[in-house]
Formats: structure tokens, sequence, C-alpha cells
């Protein structure tokens, strides 16, 4: 059964007593209401809080060493940290200050996890 059809069915819950019957609960009249609202917070508002604080913890913790990539694009090594701003090497003798929003991963965190760069052969 999908989301849809289950909506449907709890909106067609209320509805007018027949002749002779009690009049319905008129908390029982706002109870699907009420689960929509359950739904919508536990598959949409709460899974987006936790990746909004594991994405906070992540660019907080970013120190001296870590390779990252920001939401540009550019890959680099942190060469120092400010309170809201990155000091970032993207190149010999090329370093750029960013701010730690503009952090979308952080690829390793050291030294000793650096990729082995091999030459490239020449052509003749």
């Amino acid at each position: 059964m999908n989301a849809l059809s289950i909506l449907h069915s709890l909106l067609l819950m209320g509805g007018n007593p027949a002749p002779g019957q009690p009049a319905p609960n008129p908390i029982m009249s706002f109870l699907p209401f009420i689960v929509i609202i359950l739904i919508i917070y536990f598959m949409m508002i709460r899974p987006q809080k936790k990746r909004q604080q594991e994405r906070e913890k992540l660019i907080s913790g970013v120190q001296k060493g870590d390779k990252i990539v920001t939401v540009g694009g550019l890959h680099g090594t942190v060469q120092s940290t400010k309170e809201k701003t990155v000091i970032v090497k993207i190149a010999d003798n090329v370093k750029v200050e960013i701010e730690r929003v503009a952090i979308a991963s952080v690829l390793t965190g050291g030294k000793d996890e650096t990729p082995e760069v091999l030459p490239v052969e020449e052509k003749k």
C-alpha cells in the first residue's frame, strides 16, 4: 500500500455520523492530520537534522594535515585553521583561505595516508 492510498483512507475516516449514531470524538477527526505530521517528521525532518549535525561535526573537526575537497571541487591539504576559515594548500606555493562551510568532504586525516604519485613516462 503506498503513501497516497494511506493518506486517502485516513482522510475518509472522518465524516458525518449516520442518523441515530453518536457524534465522533473531535480528536479522532484530527487523527489523520496528526499521523501525516508524524510521517513527515520521521521521513523528512529528522534525517535532515541528523545529516546537518554530522556535517557540522565534520567541519568543526577539520585540523592541520587533513586532505579536503571544497564545494567548488578543489582538492587540498589544510595548512592551518581559524575560527571560521581554513588555509588550504592546493599546489606548490599556492595557499588559499576558504570558509569552513565551503568544505564538502574530508578525504584523510593525516600525512601518513598520502597517495603515491608515479611519474609520467614521456613518449619519444
